[in-house]
């Protein structure tokens, strides 16, 4: 079956793809909802920034709390394939989970505006409760998402735990996630502060890859 372009994006895009199309429209949402957060970023404004019109960005997308869901799921493919290919040489888990923190502080400025949009949706959804259920479900998809990162990481460590504790663990992994989002953009151009919560992760790490090597050890044992 031929695929057609609407008529506004033919005139207003020209010779570019639909794909390239919808990468434009995430990348301007992301810098708007970065910027302005959920409530007072304005589709109009993404459809200046991205070249297109405003029917355009609703062709792809019906409404804009699916423009920010899709801008979200983006960003965090692009986290944990960040997070994935940051890990050290060695098979230890504290080892690889100290070389993944250091790589995000190293990457820190390129990673700020994706927190930036996690914790403007968190407010967000804090005030309109008509937001919170698809708070919940991202929720949920990013809870399984640590879920299977962590599981490759144990195997990668040679380490299996049980569902329960696997569970356990994401949960715990999450809550920190949320923390640092916010602790790290309150810290921004304070290295002392940046520093220390890096300290604090390391000790963090300590704690939870000593409790999966036991676990780990009674599962195999």
């Amino acid at each position: 079956m031929e695929y057609h372009l609407p008529p506004w994006e033919v005139v207003r895009v020209g010779d570019v793809s639909f794909p390239s199309v919808r990468e434009r429209i995430l990348s301007a949402a992301l810098e708007c909802f970065a910027r302005d957060g959920f409530d007072r970023a304005r589709v109009d404004e993404v459809a200046r920034r991205a070249g297109v019109s405003k029917g355009a960005i609703y062709w792809h997308f019906p409404d804009k709390a699916s423009l920010f869901k899709a801008v979200v799921e983006r960003e965090l493919g692009e986290v944990y394939g960040f997070l994935e290919s940051a890990g050290g040489e060695g098979p230890g888990l504290l080892e690889l989970w100290r070389a993944r923190i250091e790589a995000v502080f190293e990457a820190l400025e390129g990673l700020r505006d994706k927190f930036r949009l996690f914790h403007h949706f968190l407010a967000a959804a804090l005030r309109d409760g008509d937001l919170r259920p698809l708070f919940w479900q991202m929720e949920r998809e990013e809870l399984s998402r640590k879920r299977e990162l962590l599981r490759r990481d144990l195997k990668r460590a040679g380490l299996e735990v049980s569902e329960e504790e696997l569970s356990g663990l994401a949960s715990a992994m999450n809550l920190i996630y949320h923390s640092v989002l916010l602790e790290v953009l309150l810290a921004e151009g304070s290295p002392p502060l940046l520093e220390n919560l890096k300290r604090s992760l390391f000790f963090v790490a300590d704690l939870l890859a000593s409790y999966a090597e036991r676990a780990g050890g009674r599962c195999l044992a």
